[in-house]
């Protein structure tokens, strides 16, 4: 991934085309705050799923969320590159967006009591995020219309029309059931598929463009950052507070399509951003000529896969009492148990990596003795790894006096002129008291 470090300033002091990825990310976060703000309600009373269906989708697709972009990056560093990654993840995304709108008609549902189903009519009924105060919800028994309400005793209540309880059933006695049409929770769990792996190649990739615009130690590089959030929260703000008002006035499509055309715009800012991007996020010269298609591909795939993963999770069945803690994790939908296999293996990779670097990293018993301010052990190591400006004795407005620059120099040479250094004098043998020190 070519990296530009400082281009051409432009934006309150910071590179110019912070601009552009600040509104990027603007309008993503616009269309996925604005999409999550929606979507538990969508499910529970547009298509009326159960509280445990419906929450377990919505943690289902926060959890690759988070999952997917380590995935996303990955690939975005071996073959597309960060730019290609973040147009195709904003493809992906608006076009799981406006899928969402497609839900079709409220799902109906049925009572059940004493073994008789009846058909449940929703009078005054709202079909958006708000309910009217007048809302009711009848049946039909021997040509009687009563309406259905929770008694205080965890039971309900079938009251008629002039106000008195024609029929109390205590809990267990009465059940509902709602029959979506399958083809439209096809549809919806395609269009959450789509979004999470959408998400994968967008979310790690615009911050790693964002890192680009800064060379190696700039001071700038916070505060860039701290800008481009600010990009992330105005769009949650919007997001969040425009999907809703667009799908309460107008119908549940009405906000996912204003989230999708957030997205599209995302999509169309970095498309036709032109040589105002030239140089970040450019594909990796080592990458083969035919796998950005095959990267394509293997996302598209994906998508099958991670509808199954939702589905999974709509059926798995809660489990049974007294089984304890491995009996929680037998009934765990197949996601659930993905998630806790990636952390244990990722936590024990992170703990071994840590422990390799430190090993490495380990200043030895005879070095600690000749060299107790570490001076040479760090800039040795600084010339070995390469990270000459991550050390602030290596900066130049950090150096020592008689500390010449080591950037184009091997180790050996650096060594020699340490120990020059050291035989200086005793006023140069604490360089770190000196660190913000110039020198002309």
């Amino acid at each position: 991934m070519t990296s530009t470090a400082s281009p051409r300033q432009g934006w309150f002091g910071h590179p110019a085309p912070l601009a552009r990825l600040f509104t990027v990310e603007m309008w993503e976060r616009f269309g996925f705050y604005g999409m999550r703000a929606l979507l538990t309600l969508y499910l529970t009373k547009h298509f009326l799923l159960g509280d445990r269906a419906a929450t377990g989708l919505y943690g289902g697709y926060t959890a690759l969320v988070y999952l997917t972009p380590v995935v996303g990056g990955m690939v975005a560093d071996q073959i597309l590159g960060s730019k290609r990654a973040v147009k195709f993840g904003a493809l992906m995304m608006a076009l799981g967006y406006f899928a969402l709108g497609l839900g079709g008609q409220p799902s109906p549902s049925v009572a059940h009591i004493e073994g008789q189903s009846y058909a449940i009519t929703r009078v005054a009924f709202h079909d958006g995020p708000t309910t009217a105060a007048d809302a009711t919800r009848q049946i039909t028994i021997a040509g009687q219309a009563l309406v259905i309400r929770a008694s205080a005793d965890g039971g309900t209540d079938l009251v008629a029309r002039d106000g008195h309880v024609a029929t109390h059933l205590p809990a267990g006695r009465y059940d509902e059931t709602a029959t979506p049409s399958p083809t439209r929770l096809a549809l919806l769990l395609g269009a959450l598929a789509m979004i999470a792996v959408g998400n994968g190649f967008f979310k790690p990739n615009i911050s790693t463009m964002v890192g680009a615009l800064y060379a190696q130690g700039d001071r700038r590089r916070d505060a860039g950052f701290t800008i481009f959030y600010m990009g992330i929260n105005l769009g949650s703000i919007l997001g969040q507070a425009l999907c809703p008002l667009f799908a309460d006035w107008l119908g549940w499509w009405a906000g996912f399509a204003i989230a999708g055309t957030a997205m599209l715009l995302s999509w169309l800012l970095i498309t036709l951003a032109g040589d105002r991007l030239a140089g970040l996020g450019d594909t990796p010269p080592s990458a083969k000529p035919h796998a950005a298609w095959m990267t394509y591909a293997g996302a598209v795939l994906a998508v099958p896969l991670v509808y199954l993963l939702f589905a999974n999770l709509m059926s798995a069945s809660a489990p049974a009492p007294g089984s304890g803690f491995v009996g929680y994790l037998i009934a765990l939908p197949v996601m659930g148990k993905l998630l806790i296999g990636m952390f244990v293996v990722g936590g024990m990779g992170i703990l071994g990596w840590a422990r390799r670097q430190g090993t490495a990293r380990r200043i030895p018993d005879d070095v600690r003795r000749d060299d107790p301010d570490g001076l040479q052990h760090r800039v040795l190591d600084a010339v070995r790894t390469g990270r000459l400006l991550a050390d602030p004795l290596c900066r130049p407005q950090h150096r020592p006096l008689g500390l010449r620059p080591v950037h184009a120099l091997g180790a050996a040479n650096a060594k020699l002129q340490l120990d020059r250094h050291r035989d200086a004098g005793p006023d140069h043998e604490h360089p770190v008291g000196r660190i913000g020190q110039t020198r002309a």
